[in-house]
């Protein structure tokens, strides 16, 4: 007897294993919980707490239905709803990384510019610096490279390059750059004869020239050699003619 109430007990205990079993008990207690209390904790005799459960009146809704539906949705549709929930949560985080990183990367891509106009102020203001600096060389410079560059230009203003610097000069000092009708040729002439030097800006694609310490000489030189008098110093205004009248309008 004792190894039959085993074996039962046994049995009994791997199919309680079983998710749809477990579970359709569970959800049997919940919905008749009131006849198991009667029966387990009643203080009545064991006659009368069967003639009490006796007398309910218990559906087959409540006695099998119900309850099978409660464990086939806990055991078939819960785990899928975990899953679709726990996807969910997974898609969240994802975006709300991708939002963290897009925000961080908006910072850094700021920063970045941020420190590169910063460079190209320090980059313009380094540029300017120096050629502050070459131009107050350019004026304070040697009497033995003065009578140098002197010697120089008393050649070089007997030359036909000399009306020619002329004019690229006036315009390199008013716009740093170069007039329009003057050939490449000619200003690579004057490079390669010291007297201007071109600027490549590369952080503004841009290009630019500048007079060398000769050129800024002979600039000089070529000033204080002008006379400027009332006709050469301001310029004639265009001469207005009143209308005729056989031009108006009455």
């Amino acid at each position: 007897m004792k190894d039959f109430i085993k074996t039962i007990l046994e049995t009994s205990k791997d199919r309680l294993k079983n998710p749809l079993v477990g579970s359709f008990i569970l959800s049997w207690l919940m919905f008749n919980w009131k006849s198991v209390l009667v029966i387990l904790f009643s203080s009545k005799s064991i006659e009368d707490r069967i003639s009490y459960v006796s007398k309910e009146d218990y559906s087959i809704l409540l006695l099998l239905w119900l309850p099978l539906l409660m464990a086939l949705f806990y055991v078939v549709i819960l785990p899928y709803l975990s899953l679709i929930i726990e996807k969910l949560n997974i898609y969240a985080k994802r975006i709300r990384k991708e939002t963290i990183f897009k925000e961080k990367l908006e910072k850094i891509t700021q920063n970045i510019e941020l420190k590169k106009k910063e460079l190209r102020l320090e980059k313009a203001k380094i540029d300017y610096e120096k050629l502050a600096e070459k131009n107050k060389a350019s004026n304070e410079i040697s009497t033995e490279k003065r009578d140098y560059f002197k010697g120089e230009f008393d050649t070089f203003i007997n030359t036909s390059d000399f009306k020619i610097f002329e004019l690229v000069a006036a315009e390199i000092r008013r716009y740093k750059s170069t007039p329009n009708n003057i050939t490449s040729i000619a200003i690579e002439k004057f490079i390669a004869l010291d007297l201007i030097e071109r600027i490549d800006d590369e952080d503004n694609q841009n290009t630019y020239y500048i007079l060398t310490e000769k050129g800024n000489f002979f600039w000089k030189e070529i000033m204080l050699s002008k006379k400027i008098n009332a006709e050469t110093a301001i310029e004639k205004e265009q001469q207005s003619y009143p209308a005729e009248d056989d031009d108006l309008p009455f």
